[in-house]
């Protein structure tokens, strides 16, 4: 009950957080955003082809990378197509996220942690 309660939240903070404009999902738009990302988002069903592509271009660009939920989540939760990726483009929303729900993160492809 108690996981199921903190997904909920998780999934109602990237709502927020894209109504917000402070997210964008789906590959293209994160790839040409990276620059700008703060946190990337790569959900546990993304195909391995994307995996590989995604965490090569954040171990690139240095930039935090958790691997948690399913895309079906994040079109439910951002109201788009069911993206495999997002990006979360401003760091007081990406910090507000990883002090929140406390996920562990592949820094800069020098380690991954759990989800």
């Amino acid at each position: 009950m108690q996981k199921k309660i903190l997904e909920n939240r998780y999934y109602n903070f990237l709502g927020i957080a894209k109504r917000a404009g402070k997210i964008v999902a789906g590959h293209a738009i994160v790839v040409e955003n990276i620059s700008s990302a703060a946190l990337v988002i790569l959900a546990d069903n993304a195909s391995e082809r994307t995996k590989r592509k995604i965490i090569k271009l954040c171990q690139d660009q240095q930039k935090e990378l958790v691997c948690y939920g399913k895309s079906g989540d994040y079109a439910q939760a951002l109201g788009s197509k069911a993206p495999v990726v997002l990006a979360i483009l401003d760091k007081s929303f990406s910090n507000a996220l990883m002090n929140k729900f406390g996920f562990g993160v592949l820094f800069g492809g020098e380690r991954i942690g759990e989800s």
